[in-house]
């Protein structure tokens, strides 16, 4: 098994087409960073990819294949179907968090047929792997990811969480909520503990920060009302630093990874909602599968050299 991390640079050059993630035994490309987009480049909405009418079901192989675990009362994230890639490999991925862990499974995916890897999806929505009491849906569903985990002794570990909005709430002892802001420190301590609970695995463990989160839900009906300038949909990156506990808890432990996909998707503080002919955000708050897809090679920028032909 591969067990250093040694964290690299994230490369520039031009942008990577789909299929250099695909499962051909090609060397792994140089990372670049997705093509931002213009006015010029703005194809008709008709070209566009995903379609507009099937934007909101973008999500990827990993949700098409019931592996993200949503309000049913189910508390173990599925077994043997929800293992992709090389599922004899002696190299375990596990990919874990939310939805915006599920967000990043596509890239995720074609890194592992790629690189032959055995790569584990344990998602749940609206539910931070972070250490806390957050609710009787999420607590039983982190217990047992977090233990699944440890039993699968894994090489890598990518671990992805929103940061914004009221379910990530701590509650406290006596059943009393705390307000967003008044739960930053637990969670930011929350998920710290989980954090080493990875690395004592001996995995390497890299976390990708919160991405900027669109004004509207519906990024869809923006893209409609301006077919002819898309490039007017974009929106000026936000991100509040207060509440950024993923951030704050990668940094306070040892060898861990933190990934901001801010440069990437928002480029010089502007965040286009079209990257060539593919629409970047399903909804204000997550990336297409099409668009996540074109990440892999970002991604595999900050993984350890040894798991990706480095």
């Amino acid at each position: 098994m591969v067990r250093p991390l040694i964290p690299v640079l994230a490369a520039a050059g031009a942008a990577l087409a789909l299929a250099a993630c695909g499962d051909g035994s090609a060397p792994a490309p140089a990372a670049a960073d997705p093509p931002p987009a213009t006015t010029a480049e703005a194809a008709a909405l008709s070209s566009l990819r995903p379609p507009l009418r099937r934007l909101e079901d973008d999500r990827g192989e990993a949700h098409a294949s019931g592996c993200h675990l949503k309000t049913s009362g189910r508390t173990r994230s599925p077994g043997a179907r929800c293992v992709f890639g090389a599922k004899d490999s002696p190299v375990t991925v596990v990919n874990i968090g939310d939805s915006h862990a599920l967000m990043y499974a596509p890239a995720m995916i074609a890194l592992a047929r790629q690189h032959g890897w055995r790569l584990v999806n344990l998602t749940r929505a609206g539910c931070t792997i972070a250490d806390v009491d957050q609710n009787d849906r999420c607590n039983p569903w982190r217990r047992d990811a977090l233990r699944r985990l440890v039993r699968e002794r894994p090489d890598l570990v990518v671990v992805s969480n929103g940061m914004l909005g009221d379910r990530y709430r701590v509650r406290l002892s006596d059943g009393r909520r705390l307000s967003r802001r008044a739960s930053q420190g637990r969670l930011e301590a929350g998920l710290a503990r989980s954090l080493r609970r990875m690395r004592a695995t001996g995995a390497a463990v890299v976390v990708i920060r919160d991405m900027a989160k669109a004004p509207a839900y519906d990024t869809g009906a923006c893209l409609r009302r301006h077919r002819d300038a898309v490039d007017r949909c974009a929106f000026r990156a936000t991100r509040p630093e207060r509440l950024a506990f993923d951030a704050r808890a990668a940094e306070r432990v040892d060898g861990v990874t933190l990934a901001d996909p801010l440069p990437v998707l928002c480029p010089d503080g502007r965040c286009p909602m079209v990257a060539g002919d593919v629409i970047v955000y399903r909804n204000g708050y997550h990336l297409s599968a099409t668009y996540a897809e074109t990440l892999a090679p970002w991604i595999a920028s900050h993984l350890p050299p040894a798991l990706v032909g480095g």
